[in-house]
């Protein structure tokens, strides 16, 4: 069922199946880009760039819809500059956790030098990792659910790597590196 309305500003099209609204968009999409308007001029005489233009100015960008379980519906209303607060917090949140991780690692290579208690702490923090940065991740907000999982793998890799590969390094001497 196609249902094209024409007042003179705008455009409604309501198709059936989605690959008649695919097309629909791929004709009113400008050449050579991916540019849409859902704003047409009143008199016919009007030029292709201006037709191209929303409200005289801006040209719109044309994506597909996620799909609808991937969409995090109740964090779709959340301004722009609260999520860039939430991330911004999680991630000193995040940070504050490395470099706690990485002082105690230091501390128990100091207070208990040859002994296990460095390694298996790193081992031990490596497993809660997750737990915790699923905790940090749960304070922002994600309009996808696959930008919040790439948070979160984001997170988790960093936490991991620095508490892994960066502490390891800063505690051990390099003299001893070359021995192993």
């Amino acid at each position: 069922v196609d249902t094209n309305k024409f007042d003179g500003h705008s455009l409604k099209v309501e198709e059936a199946d989605q690959s008649a609204s695919l097309d629909d968009l791929t004709d009113l999409t400008s050449p050579g880009t991916s540019a849409m308007t859902f704003h047409l001029p009143k008199s016919t005489d009007a030029s292709l760039e201006s037709f191209l233009l929303f409200r005289g100015q801006h040209v719109l960008d044309v994506m597909e819809a996620g799909e609808p379980n991937d969409v995090r519906w109740n964090d779709l209303q959340v301004p722009a500059k609260i999520r860039m607060f939430q991330r911004a917090f999680a991630n000193i949140l995040l940070f504050v956790g490395i470099a706690i991780s990485g002082k105690f690692v230091w501390w128990t290579d100091e207070m208990f030098p040859g002994t296990y208690y460095t390694p298996l702490f790193i081992t031990v923090t490596n497993i809660i990792v997750p737990k915790i940065c699923e905790f940090i991740n749960i304070l922002e907000s994600h309009s996808t659910e696959g930008g919040r999982q790439a948070s979160l793998y984001i997170k988790i890799a960093a936490f991991r790597w620095f508490n892994s590969a960066i502490v390891t390094t800063i505690v051990t001497d390099f003299i001893y590196t070359l021995n192993a």
